[in-house]
């Protein structure tokens, strides 16, 4: 039997009957105005595996067992035309029979409406600061669980309710999660018993976030490892053929060959601010030197009939004016890693350049893509976009000091 065989026997429609039923009823509540308080459980901008499940399972957790009027409703934070992109999350969805019409998507829900009428609660995963659209919704914000670096936003949420997993240190910092789901499975644990559902989507998340714990990725924090013990023998699928498949799902060269220049730079795109100075940074899953072809193979749609350097500086305007935008590469095979750079103020292009060049930790050799980015092998395949982006962030402080 094939690998999505396999899978569609395990996962039942029953298995789901629950948390469609919250998701259908949270749906009906807030598009007939029927709530007093609505929380919304919001993951990062990127919308990866990570996001979606933490927000997911973490509303779900919460609005099954609340015992007052509010209503929690998971936000995807992405707009529903763009869920494709996500094609682990939409094979596991699909495979789990989560009625993606239950599902409320960003560009469906008016949050700043119901801010103003004063009905919003916020619970934040998977990031830890507003992304720009969102800002004047801040002190909607009440809770937090994230493992990125703090970054000081809604400083009112404090306590229990401020719980990230991240601490810094001279290397930039340490993740103490290797992914968010943990940090949600750690409170629907102590919340009660964890459904067979619920304990699959977390693990399956967990496991693609730390490499299926592999020490030779040095993947896996003792909280990760902490629960999978707790999940595994709650999941409907077994760990080895879970994690094989959601891999396949990820990286499979038939979804990326599907993607355009400008879907790649989408797929998986974060924005940051640092010293003052804004940046994106894209991951993407397939080589660089593919990417930039993309980005040169001409196409009936007009964005794509322009070169792909005329793509990422057009993209760049588009996010805001960027100061520079860095693409990072995760290839499979290796597993390898690769970064791209690319800023058009020459001043700050050759600062960057040479920044990165000088932290040894990322073991960068340089290679050719195009003349007018800075492009590389990054030898140190355990260092994510989580990573980097703390070295970048050191790397601004230090420049705006000098100007």
């Amino acid at each position: 039997m094939s690998r999505a065989g396999l899978l569609s026997t395990a996962f039942l429609a029953a298995h789901a009957e629950k948390i469609n039923a919250f998701l259908r009823a949270s749906r009906s509540a807030v598009f007939s105005k029927n709530f007093e308080r609505l929380h919304v459980v919001l993951g990062n901008e990127a919308c990866d595996a990570d996001s979606m499940v933490s927000s997911l399972v973490h509303a779900f957790s919460k609005g099954s067992r609340s015992v007052d009027t509010t209503v929690f409703l998971p936000v995807m934070s992405v707009n529903r035309n763009q869920f494709r992109l996500r094609c682990e999350t939409k094979a596991l969805f699909d495979a789990a029979h989560i009625d993606m019409d239950a599902l409320v998507f960003q560009d469906e829900i008016d949050l700043a409406a119901v801010h103003t009428a004063h009905q919003l609660e916020l619970t934040l995963t998977d990031h830890n600061k507003l992304k720009r659209a969102y800002i004047p919704l801040g002190q909607a914000v009440k809770s937090i669980h994230d493992h990125h670096e703090d970054l000081g936003a809604h400083a009112h949420v404090t306590g229990d309710d401020r719980n990230i997993a991240f601490v810094r240190n001279e290397r930039g910092g340490e993740v103490l999660a290797g992914s968010c789901c943990t940090l949600i499975a750690e409170q629907v644990a102590k919340a009660g018993p964890v459904s067979p559902l619920e304990a699959t989507l977390l693990l399956a998340v967990i496991l693609l976030d730390n490499m299926n714990m592999d020490p030779k990725m040095k993947k896996g924090t003792p909280r990760d490892f902490a629960m999978v013990e707790l999940l595994e023998p709650l999941s409907l699928v077994d760990r080895s053929s879970l994690y094989s498949w959601l891999v396949f799902e990820k990286f499979n060269p038939e979804n990326w060959r599907a993607f355009s220049f400008g879907n790649c730079l989408e797929y998986d795109y974060k924005h940051f601010e640092s010293s003052g100075i804004s940046y994106g940074c894209s991951s993407i899953l397939i080589d660089l030197d593919t990417f930039w072809a993309l980005g040169n193979t001409q196409s009936g749609d007009k964005d794509d009939n322009l070169t792909a350097f005329a793509q990422l500086e057009q993209y760049r305007v588009r996010q805001g004016n960027l100061a520079f935008v860095v693409v990072q590469s995760m290839i499979q095979s290796g597993p390898r890693r690769q970064l791209l750079v690319y800023s058009p103020n020459s001043t700050l292009h050759a600062a960057l350049k040479t920044y990165l060049e000088s932290v040894d930790v990322l073991q960068l050799s340089p290679i050719v893509v195009d003349e007018r980015v800075h492009a590389y092998e990054q030898h140190n395949v355990a260092l994510s976009r989580k990573q980097v982006v703390p070295l970048l962030d050191a790397f601004l402080k230090q420049y705006q000091s000098q100007l």
